[in-house]
């Protein structure tokens, strides 16, 4: 941990239904509150790993096939490029060279479908991997549409509860920020 200034962790086992936690460190630099069982870390990417069993539930449930193209579900998309990725595309990370974030400038839903619209694959799709944040959001954005739900209360309901998750959270209640991790100076320049 000192290495590579990680200030804290938590790490949980289960071994034949047997649940082991082992704590290390302080959840804020700041405040030097150490790790606890009841410390919350931020979400990260293992966002995408419930986004895609979002997308398999509402598969499963006949709500949408993981081969229907986004234009299938957002006609404005009817005729682009993007409009062509399949769902399941979208999930593996293989539309075609999608960035890993949208430009800074991009602020609101209006401006991201433009930009979709616009979008051209630097490569085929379905040849390359390429780590993509907006992908998986967009399956989620999908997802959640022709569920007709909002995306946070359908994961919530659908994949944490599922999951017996019950402290797991997209947006941190203000009642449990006492809680959640603050990530360092280090940490946040490596997200970006």
């Amino acid at each position: 941990m000192k290495k590579h200034n990680i200030p804290g962790m938590a790490i949980g086992v289960i071994v034949q239904g047997e649940t082991y936690l082992f704590n290390y460190g302080v959840a804020s630099k700041k405040t030097e509150n150490a790790v606890t069982s009841s410390t919350l870390f931020e979400l990260g990417s293992i966002s995408k790993t419930f986004t895609a069993t979002l997308a398999s539930y509402a598969q499963v449930m006949g709500h949408l096939k993981l081969t229907d193209t986004v234009a299938t579900h957002l006609p404005q998309m009817q005729g682009t490029e993007f409009g062509s990725v399949s769902l399941i595309q979208l999930g593996t990370h293989t539309p075609g060279g999608f960035p890993l974030q949208v430009p800074e400038e991009i602020t609101n839903n209006e401006q991201l479908m433009s930009y979709l619209q616009q979008w051209k694959p630097p490569f085929e799709k379905g040849t390359q991997r390429t780590y993509t944040n907006p992908g998986i959001g967009m399956l989620g954005l999908i997802t959640a549409k022709v569920m007709g739900q909002d995306f946070i209360p359908l994961m919530e309901k659908q994949i944490y509860a599922g999951l017996g998750l019950t402290n797991t959270y997209i947006d941190v209640p203000g009642q449990k920020m006492a809680d959640y991790a603050q990530a360092t100076p280090n940490r946040i320049r490596r997200r970006g």
